[in-house]
């Protein structure tokens, strides 16, 4: 945005941000557990900060390294492989945020890429940031409830997707009803988690919660066996990985797909 009349403001406006996010930082440490609404407030401030960032410097999806899959190769190289070794005919995703992943996915894979975000404020700047990226579609809703219109289209669930699940940012966690709608629904697909806690490796961080609800095989290992899924780990260590080095989870029913799963090298199983 060099040159736009509106640069100085923008810059001034994140500025201010950036000083009220440190505040904030500080009143948590000094205070250790601090009450829901102070970190509500924390976590509004970053979603605005992510904006104005978006607004002053990152207004167009341009692929790089460090965009998509919170910038981790070793991740990028499981979802080129799946779809290297998957003839999936359609990606579904859940938690759009800005479009990174979003754009990475349909520029890699060539194929339409439907996804969700719950955040109108974000859904907007996706809306803006991959315009000019074809085989997208974008929505903005709920995500058990957007993945519950789709599973109604036969024309969608008769397709092998590809499911990338990445909405769990706010209040509630939607992945067990996501999961639920996607097993009873389709029948050939492969999901990834993302957040999710990789077993046996601290190195990858994960998603955990302050009502105690983590994202962890221990907590869904159950529903795993209820809805009859087989779950693969990224087989690099996370001390090797790059980016935010995030862990995830890969989910296929048992059969077919879960047996080519076993057959790759970026995946592990869990034993």
């Amino acid at each position: 945005m060099t040159g736009d009349p509106y640069d100085k403001t923008f810059q001034a406006i994140a500025e201010r941000l950036q000083e009220l996010h440190a505040a904030i930082n500080r009143v948590i440490e000094a205070h250790g557990k601090v009450c829901s609404k102070v970190k509500a407030l924390d976590e509004r401030v970053s979603n605005l900060e992510t904006s104005i960032d978006c607004l002053i410097d990152d207004s167009c999806y341009v692929a790089g390294d460090e965009v998509g899959f919170n910038a981790q190769l070793f991740r990028k190289q499981i979802f080129l492989e799946l779809l290297g070794s998957l003839d999936f005919d359609i990606i579904v995703e859940t938690g759009t945020w800005t479009g990174n992943t979003t754009g990475f996915m349909a520029e890699n894979s060539g194929l339409p890429v439907h996804s969700v975000e719950i955040s109108e404020r974000f859904h907007s700047i996706a809306r803006m940031r991959l315009k000019e990226v074809p085989n997208i579609h974008l929505y903005q809703g709920e995500s058990s409830e957007f993945l519950q219109q789709l599973s109604v289209n036969p024309s969608l669930t008769s397709q092998r997707c590809f499911f990338y699940l990445d909405a769990h940012w706010y209040d509630d966690l939607p992945l067990e009803r996501e999961l639920e709608i996607i097993s009873r629904s389709w029948k050939d697909f492969v999901v990834m988690v993302d957040d999710f806690e990789v077993p046996g490796d601290p190195d990858y961080g994960f998603d955990h919660y302050p009502n105690g609800e983590r994202l962890d095989y221990q907590t869904y290992r159950k529903l795993f066996d209820r809805l009859d899924l087989k779950a693969f780990f990224p087989a690099l260590p996370g001390s090797q990985e790059t980016g935010g080095c995030r862990g995830c989870v890969i989910l296929a029913s048992s059969g077919p797909i879960s047996e080519r799963l076993e057959t790759l090298q970026t995946l592990r199983t869990h034993t």
